[in-house]
Order: structure tokens, then C-alpha cells, then sequence
């Protein structure tokens, strides 16, 4: 719904039960002639509220970003491909979808357009509301024209985004079909990354439209520190562990070194950091998550149990000989979890302490971190784009101590 300065509009919002999620309809209290700032399209009603007060996901639905580039250019429109995945195993199809920027924890700019029906829109339009309609696994390719909220709030004249680092919320509602071909229910689902406004932007990593498997630009909160992508080579429930870092993958000159207390860890939070570098005097700007994952190998030097962050979300950082970066799970919302592996092998379960669902005794600490770099400086100063492939980087073992 395009909407014109000057215009007369009534607001109107309405709550999606069950969900807390309110979709708002425009309302625009300038008449011509009339004041500027009263001329707030629905989108703009986001302007200065908290990203945990958007981010209201149902749980149905997993929404994992991909394409994103690491860099733009003030004025450029930001790109990405999202992918939901109804985990009840339904049909889903695009209501719409709302990307938010953020800095300090607010949000200062919208996409140009709301892009979200409202609720009663969409279960009256169904699937018709989705050019591809009902599908497994909705595809969405995104490219977002951004107004700041200070455009708005002064009239007419532009403020393009100002450089600096922003979070984006990507936040998507979406129709869930059940069986018998009905519409069971509305869902909301959101993922997260960062981008870097910048004059000397980059060239995105992927190109718009594509989804490579191994990009973890962003997924939704709440899932399970297990490592998934590369790392499953290396780390993976019953299956032995290496038994030194030497042989191991390539990591383009990224090193990591971890602080892992070595005994004694009894319940709550695993106080544990990891320390991102690089050994070749290189600078990079990548992709990489709130903090490190502990792979723990018991005696026997097989993987029963992973330790991480408990939130899954990335953040970009610049990684470099005077810019090393610490990455710290148990500052992050929500802390640290464990993912214990069954006797199987083939399935992990939630525990809130490295001691529920593990024996007392001493294990062998894989430190690790899932890295996708977007941008690479030598130390002669010359910036390349590197492939999209995710690596992963490895501290030396230790062991720890397990004790009730």
C-alpha cells in the first residue's frame, strides 16, 4: 500500500490473538498545508521501539537469512534471501515481510513501503496473497529501499543513512496450511544480522537470489548449540573427535584461542570466551556468532555433548593483528546451553548445566567458531571478496573437569 504526503488517514491496529503480534493500518493526521512530522506511513510506527519488542516470534516457523551483503553504500537498497521453514512439517506461504535497521537497541529506519497485511487481510486472501502460494519452504527474495526515521519525522527532505554499523531485523508473517488444505494458523517468525553502511561499500559476497547452503548469515533465536554446516565433519555426536589440531581444515589464516575453566564447572552458565585472530597480518570483516562451542569428548574420545550460545544469531565483525575479537556466549541474552548427545548417537536434548544428562569426570574441550568471511585485507592493503564458503576455526583442546 503506497502512501501519498497530504493525505488524510485513519490508524487502526489490530492484534493478532494469540500472538501479541499488531499489524497497523495507516493513519496519516496531516492534511495539505498541515504539518510534516504527522505523516507516518504504517511501517514508520516502528520507528524508536526495542528490536525484542518486534522480534515476537510464534516458534512455529524458522526463518534463516541468506545473501545478505556485509557492506552498502548510503542510498543502496540492502538484499537478502530469506528461507522459512515450518517445522510442523505444513505448508507455509508470505503474508509479507518488515526489515527493520538498529542502532543502540532502537529502530531508525524502515523499509519504504509496509510490507505485512493485516491479519484479517491475509486469512481472507489465503495463499493468492503470495505470487508462488502455498509451498514447503518459502523462498523470499528481498530488495529493501530504506527511509530513515528522521525523513518522516522532518518532512520532505532526505536522510539517507547516516555510515555506521546496523542491526537488521528481518521479521516475516506467513500462513500456515494444515493437511487438509485450510489455513491452520498465522505465524511470525525473524532473524537478524548486521551490515555496515559505508561510502567504500563492497561487492555482496553472493549474488541477489542465491542461497548457498553454507551461509549462516542469521537464524531465529532459541535453537541448539549444535554446530551443523562444516563443523559436522569435525564434531559430531559418537563420532571420535580429532585427537590435534594439526590436519585440520584449512581456516585462511583465522586462528582462535579460548579461556575455558579447566575444573570444577558446576551448574549455570558456562563462563568460557573465545578470541577470533588472524596469523598472516590480514583484516577481516565476517560473519561470526555471539560466542564459541565447546565440543566435549569424554574418555573414550568420542562427542557426547556440545556447550554454546544459546541463541544462534551472528554478528559482523572485523577480525585482524590489532582488532581481535572476543566472543563471549555467557554475555550474550540467554547465555550459554548444552546439547547432550543420546546413547545413540543420533539426537542431542536442551540441559541448562554441563552437569545434567553427564557423568562426573574429566572430558577434552574443543573450542570452535563457525566463520563466514565477507571481506579480506592483506597486509599490503589490498581488499578482495572472498568465496562464501563457511570455515572453521579451531582452539587448541583442554580438559575440564565435570562435577555435581
Amino acid at each position: 500500500m503506497a502512501v501519498r504526503r497530504g493525505a488524510v488517514v485513519t490508524v487502526l491496529v489490530v492484534l493478532l490473538a494469540g500472538t501479541g503480534i499488531g499489524a497497523s493500518l495507516v493513519v496519516l493526521t496531516r492534511t495539505p498545508g498541515g504539518d510534516a512530522s504527522g505523516d507516518w506511513p504504517a511501517q514508520f510506527l516502528r520507528c524508536g521501539q526495542a528490536a525484542d519488542d518486534l522480534a515476537r516470534d510464534t516458534g512455529s516457523v524458522r526463518l534463516d537469512l541468506t545473501a545478505a551483503p556485509a557492506r552498502i553504500a548510503p542510498g543502496d537498497p540492502w538484499t537478502a534471501t530469506t528461507t522459512a521453514t515450518v517445522t510442523s512439517g505444513d505448508e507455509a506461504w508470505v503474508v509479507g515481510t518488515d526489515v527493520s535497521f538498529m542502532q543502540d537497541g532502537v529502530v531508525v529506519a524502515v523499509q519504504d513501503g509496509p510490507q505485512v497485511l493485516r491479519p484479517s487481510d491475509a486469512l481472507t486472501e489465503g495463499p493468492s496473497a503470495d505470487p508462488d502460494g502455498v509451498r514447503p519452504d518459502p523462498v523470499t527474495q528481498l530488495s529493501v529501499d530504506l527511509l530513515t526515521c528522521e525523513e518522516y519525522l522532518h518532512g520532505s527532505t532526505q536522510h539517507p543513512l547516516e555510515a555506521g554499523t546496523y542491526e537488521v531485523l528481518v521479521t516475516q508473517t506467513l500462513g500456515v496450511q494444515d493437511d487438509a488444505g485450510g489455513v491452520a494458523t498465522i505465524a511470525v517468525a525473524s532473524a537478524r544480522t548486521r551490515v555496515v553502511v559505508s561510502a567504500e561499500a563492497a561487492t555482496p559476497t553472493d549474488e541477489p537470489g542465491t542461497t548457498p547452503s553454507t551461509d549462516v548469515t542469521a537464524t531465529r533465536p532459541d535453537v541448539l548449540p549444535v554446530p551443523g554446516g562444516p563443523a559436522d565433519a569435525l564434531f559430531a555426536c559418537g563420532s571420535p573427535a580429532p585427537t590435534s589440531t594439526a590436519g585440520l581444515p584449512d581456516a585462511a589464516g583465522l586462528t582462535l584461542t579460548a579461556d575455558v575453566p579447566a575444573a570444577q564447572w558446576v551448574g549455570g552458565s558456562t563462563p568460557f570466551t573465545v578470541t577470533l585472530g588472524t596469523d598472516d597480518g590480514s583484516t577481516v570483516l565476517a560473519n561470526a556468532p555471539l560466542g564459541g562451542t565447546l565440543a566435549l569428548a569424554d574418555a573414550t574420545g568420542d562427542v557426547v555433548a556440545f556447550v554454546g550460545p544459546s541463541r544462534a544469531d551472528v554478528d559482523l565483525v572485523e577480525i585482524g593483528p590489532g582488532s581481535t575479537t572476543l566472543l563471549d556466549a555467557t554475555d550474550a541474552d540467554g547465555g550459554t546451553q548444552v546439547a547432550v548427545c543420546l546413547p545413540d548417537g543420533s539426537a542431542v536434548t536442551k540441559a541448562e548445566a554441563p552437569t545434567v544428562g553427564l557423568p562426573d569426570g574429566t572430558y577434552t574441550a574443543w573450542a570452535f567458531a563457525q566463520v563466514l568471511p565477507k571481506e579480506v585485507t592483506d597486509a599490503d592493503g589490498l581488499t578482495t571478496t572472498p568465496p562464501a564458503d563457511l570455515l572453521v576455526v579451531v582452539a587448541e583442546p583442554v580438559r575440564i573437569t565435570l562435577a555435581r
